[in-house]
C-alpha cells in the first residue's frame, strides 16, 4: 500500500477540477455562459462521473483505466479551447513582463544572441528535437499504461498534474512568445531556415498553438518530468530519451518559442511533480487503517 491508495480523488483530478471551475467562472463573469464555459463544465462532469463509477464498481479495472485514459482526451479539448477561452477571460498579455525578467537577469535574450549562429542544419536538428515531444508523450503513455494499474495511476497523477498546473499558468499569465509577439519578433533579423523537419515543425506550431501557451513551458516541464520518472522506473528509457530531450529544451529558445523565464518555470513545475510522485509512492504511513482497502480495486 502507498499513500496514493488513500486518494479517492487523484491529485491531477483536483488540479484540473480547479482549472475547469475557475476558468468557467472567469469566462461566465466576463462574457456570460458561452461555448468554452460549457465545454469545461462538461469535461468536469464527465470526470466526476468516472470517479463516482470507479467508487461504485471498485473492482472494475476497465473503469479504472478508462478514468486514467480520459485525461489524454480531456487535455486536447482543453488546450484547443484556450485559444478562445483565455481571450474571453482577459485581454492582457504578459510578453513584455516575461521579456523584462529575462533582460534583467541575463542582460538580453539568448534567442537574439543565437542569431549569429543560425544555420539550416542547426535549425533542422533543433526542429527535429522539438517534434520528439509528441512521440515522447505517446510512447510514455503506452509504456506505463502497459506496466499495470498501480504504476499507470502514479504516472498519470504526476504527468497530468504538470498539465493542469501548466494550463492554469496559461490562463493567469497568458503570453504569445517571442516569435509571435510583434514587438519582440521585429528584433529578429535572421530567418530560421531549414529543410523537412523545420517546415513540419513550423507548420505544426502555427496550426496547433493556442497563442497563450508560453508560461510555463510545458515542452520543458512535461519532458523533464518524463525523464525524471524514467530515471526512477525505466532507466533504459531515460538513456534513450536524454539527448533528444536536452536538444528539445535548447530548441525552445533557439526556435524563438519561449522566454528563458518560461523554461525555468517549466523545470520548477517538473520538479514539483516528481516530488509529488515520490511522496505518493512512499509506503502508507497508516498501514493498519489501510487493511480495509485493496490497491488494485479502485482508484
Amino acid at each position: 500500500m502507498t499513500r496514493l491508495d488513500h486518494w479517492k480523488i487523484l491529485p491531477h483530478e483536483w488540479v484540473f477540477g480547479l482549472f475547469w471551475i475557475s476558468s468557467t467562472i472567469r469566462i461566465a463573469w466576463v462574457t456570460g455562459w458561452q461555448q468554452d464555459a460549457i465545454l469545461f463544465t462538461v469535461l468536469l462532469l464527465v470526470n466526476v462521473a468516472l470517479i463516482v463509477a470507479c467508487r461504485q464498481w471498485e473492482r472494475s479495472r476497465r473503469l479504472a483505466f478508462a478514468r486514467l485514459l480520459y485525461y489524454p482526451v480531456a487535455i486536447n479539448f482543453t488546450y484547443g479551447a484556450m485559444r478562445t477561452a483565455v481571450p474571453a477571460m482577459t485581454a492582457r498579455r504578459w510578453d513584455a513582463e516575461l521579456q523584462g525578467i529575462d533582460e534583467r537577469i541575463l542582460g538580453g535574450h539568448p534567442s537574439l544572441w543565437l542569431q549569429a549562429h543560425v544555420h539550416p542544419l542547426v535549425t533542422e536538428v533543433f526542429s527535429f528535437c522539438y517534434l520528439t515531444f509528441f512521440f515522447a508523450l505517446l510512447f510514455s503513455w503506452i509504456h506505463y499504461y502497459r506496466r499495470g494499474l498501480d504504476l499507470a495511476r502514479l504516472f498519470t497523477a504526476g504527468f497530468f498534474a504538470v498539465y493542469g498546473l501548466g494550463f492554469l499558468g496559461y490562463t493567469l499569465i497568458p503570453a504569445a512568445g517571442p516569435h509571435l509577439d510583434p514587438a519582440f519578433a521585429a528584433r529578429y533579423t535572421v530567418p530560421l531556415e531549414g529543410w523537412v523537419f523545420t517546415k513540419w515543425n513550423a507548420a505544426l506550431v502555427e496550426a496547433g498553438s493556442n497563442r497563450v501557451d508560453v508560461f510555463p513551458s510545458l515542452h520543458t516541464a512535461v519532458t523533464a518530468f518524463l525523464l525524471g520518472f524514467d530515471l526512477r522506473f525505466a532507466p533504459g528509457r531515460f538513456r534513450l530519451w536524454l539527448v533528444p530531450t536536452v536538444g528539445l529544451w535548447l530548441s525552445t529558445i533557439y526556435l524563438r518559442y519561449h522566454y528563458v523565464t518560461d523554461v525555468v518555470a517549466g523545470f520548477a513545475l517538473a520538479g514539483f511533480a516528481l516530488w509529488l510522485t515520490r511522496y505518493l509512492h512512499a509506503p502508507d504511513p497508516h498501514p493498519t487503517s489501510s487493511l480495509r482497502h485493496e490497491p488494485a480495486a479502485s482508484l
